[in-house]
């Protein structure tokens, strides 16, 4: 097993003696034995294992297994929680760099979730209109919908038509017109 420099190991809340995390942000499995076959007899034993992290929605998580129990665990909150005090008790994780996968406990903080989106706002990981992954309109078609509702009456068939050319919901379309979304264009 590789071994990093000034790299911790605490046991993981709950799986102690089954599993740690590091300072790094890397999991193990401990070392353990146990007795298999029919009646037992095969002693079976596996070193200490570091786990695979799998990227979900940008974060990276591990499986952990406890008396059948398995459990996705988010990396970052697993070395927050070993690594880092929580007086305030504040509910989420902050990456200070904007990197999900950066799960140093030097990059890591509680905050609010407000916090949380303020410092997402302040170093730009905010993303609007088209940049944002589930932006289903492009900017121009926002644009000419917000012209259309601001020089007519636009009843609900009609937001239908459009949303059926389009190939989008009809929330999305009233969404887009009431400014719930798109904000940053305005006709």
């Amino acid at each position: 097993m590789k071994m990093y420099i000034n790299e911790i190991w605490k046991d993981i809340h709950n799986y102690e003696g089954l599993y740690q995390i590091s300072n790094l942000g890397r999991v193990k499995s401990l070392a353990k034995q146990w007795r298999s076959g029919n009646n037992g007899v095969t002693l079976r034993y596996h070193k200490d294992k570091i786990l695979r992290q799998q990227n979900h929605s940008g974060y990276l998580e591990v499986k952990l297994c406890n008396n059948g129990n398995k459990y996705s665990a988010k990396v970052h909150r697993l070395v927050c929680q070993a690594f880092l005090p929580n007086p305030e008790n504040k509910p989420e994780v902050n990456h200070k760099d904007g990197n999900p996968t950066n799960n140093h406990d030097s990059n890591l903080e509680w905050c609010t979730h407000d916090e949380n989106m303020q410092h997402a706002k302040r170093i730009g990981l905010t993303l609007k209109g088209i940049e944002h992954p589930s932006s289903q309109l492009t900017n121009s078609q926002v644009y000419r919908l917000k012209m259309i509702s601001k020089n007519i009456e636009i009843n609900y068939g009609y937001w239908t038509r459009i949303s059926r050319s389009l190939n989008v919901s009809v929330g999305s379309i009233r969404d887009a017109q009431r400014n719930k979304t798109y904000k940053h264009i305005q006709p």
